[in-house]
C-alpha cells in the first residue's frame, strides 16, 4: 500500500510541477508608468512623445535625476543617440526618477549646464517606473533595455560603458533592419 502512495505522490508533484511553459517562452515588457511628462527646454514647447513612436526599435534606459554625477550619462547618451539619430528604427527613451521633483534636473537644463539633448527626457512623476520594472533593474539601480515597438525587451546591459554590449545592441538593430525588405 506504501508503494501506491509513493507512485500517487510522485505524480502528483510531476503533475503540479508541469506547467508547459519555460521561462525562455515567456517575454519581459517594459511598463511605463501612467503619470509622465516630456521635459527638454531646448527643443521647445511642442516636444515629439517618444512613447507613441511607431519607431521599429525603443532604447530605454533609466536616469537618476537626483543624481548630479547622473548628468555625465546623459551627455554621453546624447552622443550613442546621435549615432543612432540616422537610424530612424530606432527611438531613444530616456526614463527619469527622483526624490526631488526633478529640482536638481531643471536647474540643470535652466543654468545651461546640461548636455543639450536632441530627445525629450520622460519624468516619471511618480516614480513608479523602477517599480513596474523591478526585474530589469541591476544592483547599481541602473536599466538600459533594446525593446521592439510592443515594448518587449530583445536586449539589455549597458551600451555606454560596456564595449561587447554595445555591439550587441548595434548588431540586433542591424541585423533585424536587413531583414526587413
Amino acid at each position: 500500500m506504501r508503494s501506491v502512495y509513493y507512485i500517487f505522490s510522485v505524480a502528483v508533484v510531476f503533475l503540479l510541477s508541469c506547467t508547459g511553459k519555460t521561462v525562455k517562452d515567456e517575454k519581459i515588457t517594459i511598463v511605463m508608468p501612467g503619470k509622465v511628462e516630456l521635459y527638454n527646454p531646448f527643443m521647445g514647447e511642442k516636444l515629439p512623445n517618444p512613447l507613441l513612436t511607431k519607431s521599429k526599435y525603443r532604447l530605454y534606459t533609466l536616469i537618476d535625476a537626483s543624481c548630479a554625477s547622473c548628468f555625465a550619462k546623459l551627455r554621453k547618451w546624447n552622443e550613442f543617440q546621435v549615432a543612432l539619430a540616422g537610424d530612424s528604427s530606432v527611438c531613444f527613451i530616456p526614463v527619469c526618477h527622483t526624490k526631488d521633483n526633478f529640482e536638481i534636473l531643471k536647474y540643470h537644463f535652466e543654468s545651461d549646464s546640461a548636455a543639450r539633448l536632441n530627445v525629450p527626457l520622460v519624468l516619471d512623476l511618480e516614480n513608479k517606473f523602477v517599480a513596474h520594472n523591478a526585474a530589469l533593474v541591476d544592483s547599481y539601480g541602473q536599466l538600459t533595455a533594446l525593446t521592439n515597438n510592443k515594448n518587449e525587451v530583445l536586449l539589455k546591459g549597458d551600451p555606454l560603458e560596456n564595449k561587447t554590449d554595445r555591439e550587441k545592441f548595434l548588431d540586433q538593430i542591424k541585423k533585424n533592419d536587413r531583414m526587413i525588405p
